[in-house]
């Protein structure tokens, strides 16, 4: 006798997670999306399906609903550090850096014992071309977490640019040393290495601005600007 579709049980939720991480995990940001999207209408309680969603809804390309469904999951889970994290996201892959600020400053507040709320106003504001105040928080950053990889990958990469070849090809031999398995820092240590073979061929310097956690896309920087006003939420804690 041939079962009909109707004999085939319904998925379990948890079998509807699993489904939805493997898709985000293939990086199927389309099929992701729909799937957590369904999770999150029926596991409304469940503040990883908001965040998922947002997420794959992010990396589709498909900004306007990231935004919207990760407004409404900071609103719903403020203790969600992937919530804000991910809304700061949204806003740096739309190039909108006043509103990555804010989402960071604010993020900074809410989450001060977090290192990528500084990371990404370190970026934003290098973006802004506020280079001081970036560089302030970037190597705040760094003391405050120094063993952290993001971290110390982009005040390493801040020093490159200011050194020649050969000091370029030292400052990235440490980091890939002290983080061995980290793919970003032996590609930087790979460029270092050719620029300092072929010196004619260095490109110009890439900003720190554009630079996301995971070392996305760049541009070059203005002039500083001089301004230097330090941590948004470090002057509200310490009244500066």
């Amino acid at each position: 006798m041939v079962s009909s579709a109707t004999d085939i049980p319904p998925l379990t939720n948890a079998d509807r997670l699993a489904e939805a991480h493997a898709a985000s995990e293939a990086k199927e940001w389309q099929r992701a999306a729909d799937l957590w999207d369904a999770l999150r209408a029926d596991l409304p309680q469940d503040a990883r399906c908001w965040h998922k969603a947002g997420e794959a809804y992010c990396h589709a390309g498909m900004f306007d609903q990231a935004d919207h469904i990760l407004d409404q999951a900071v609103a719903l889970f403020p203790d969600d550090e992937w919530a804000a994290y991910l809304s700061i996201v949204v806003a740096r892959r739309k190039a909108d850096w006043p509103e990555a600020l804010r989402r960071a400053e604010k993020m900074g507040r809410s989450f001060p014992d977090s290192w990528r709320p500084m990371v990404e106003a370190a970026g934003a504001l290098a973006a802004l071309q506020r280079q001081a105040e970036s560089e302030e928080i970037r190597r705040e950053a760094v003391k405050r977490f120094p063993d952290e990889f993001w971290t110390n990958f982009h005040l390493a990469r801040l020093e490159a640019e200011r050194s020649d070849a050969p000091g370029a090809v030292r400052i990235w031999t440490k980091v890939v040393e002290r983080f061995p398995g980290e793919p970003a820092a032996a590609e930087a240590l790979e460029a270092a290495r050719e620029a300092a073979r072929h010196p004619l061929r260095q490109r110009s310097p890439i900003s720190l601005g554009a630079q996301s956690v995971t070392g996305d896309g760049a541009r070059r920087p203005e002039a500083p600007t001089g301004q230097h006003r330090g941590f948004p939420w470090r002057r509200r804690r310490t009244g500066r």
